[in-house]
């Protein structure tokens, strides 16, 4: 049910794999609980969760003297201890008079996974028949908001039972005159993380680090399990660290891949105009 109702946000979320091999294992929790203020009303859907990361998917509605333009807030808080999580990352869409959307939150493995959360959302709206307008969104005075809306529930504990994997390829290619080592992955259900460092035992300065990250920009995960079925993680997103870089990818762990494999594509100052973009990656890195 869940698969078909979030099926065409799926096709242009960057992370929907991930989702889809979530409620293809059944690794969701179905929560079904809503709040209104005023003419709107938001329903979370369900949720999915791991050490790592927390996936989100709700519906917002309104009555007919509002269009919904967009959730345009969504903040997480334990309830239990009180620690704010964070505004999460967000994506969604209309799908006939309701909004269906899909929030992510990066987690701290380091602690514990909350057992009841506080979302609290916020909605964005206009009057009938400016939805279409296309100057919709750029004037301010049109847009209304909702109050803050605010739903609770209880985190299924079957999240915290999947431990983060961690392997150590040590693999090191060469970017012009740069050594890069892929250092370290970390993989969950939810999501794949990659740490590389830039020249190793080298302090490189901020130009340094900036070129190589810009070479190193065309990346992706490639697992496949026992069947042969392929799937293929992006980039999601991505930051500096003090000697390289760390990536965010989706993941496949839930159907206990048999290999995994970091593919790149680097941009070796390739003149556009005279050299065509090579079909497939050329460097790959062995991680399972």
């Amino acid at each position: 049910m869940l698969r078909f109702k979030f099926k065409s946000m799926a096709a242009y979320d960057i992370d929907g794999g991930t989702l889809e091999s979530a409620i293809r294992n059944d690794y969701i929790q179905v929560i079904n609980k809503s709040a209104k203020s005023g003419p709107y009303q938001i329903t979370i859907d369900a949720v999915t969760a791991d050490e790592n990361k927390l996936i989100l998917l709700y519906t917002a509605t309104s009555d007919s003297t509002q269009e919904i333009y967009d959730v345009n807030s969504v903040r997480m808080t334990d309830i239990q201890t009180g620690r704010y999580l964070g505004n999460t990352s967000k994506i969604g869409g209309l799908e006939g008079q309701s909004w269906q959307g899909r929030s992510t939150l990066e987690l701290d493995r380091s602690k514990p996974l909350p057992n009841r959360i506080e979302v609290d959302f916020q909605i964005a709206s206009v009057d009938p028949g400016k939805l279409s307008d296309p100057k919709t969104g750029t004037i301010r005075s049109e847009m209304n908001y909702s109050e803050r809306i605010k739903v609770e529930f209880d985190l299924d504990p079957k999240f915290s039972l999947t431990k983060t994997e961690i392997y150590k390829p040590d693999q090191s290619f060469m970017l012009g005159d740069h050594q890069v080592l892929l250092s370290k992955v970390e993989v969950s259900p939810l999501m794949t993380r990659a740490t590389f460092v830039y020249n190793p035992g080298k302090t490189n300065n901020f130009k340094t680090r900036t070129s190589i990250s810009e070479m190193l920009n065309h990346h992706e995960i490639v697992s496949e399990t026992a069947e042969g079925k392929m799937y293929k993680a992006p980039s999601i997103s991505g930051g500096g660290t003090e000697d390289g870089m760390q990536y965010v990818f989706g993941s496949n762990m839930l159907d206990e891949p048999q290999s995994i494999v970091m593919k790149l594509s680097p941009e070796l100052n390739r003149s556009k105009t005279t050299v065509q973009e090579p079909e497939e990656p050329v460097i790959e890195l062995k991680i399972k």
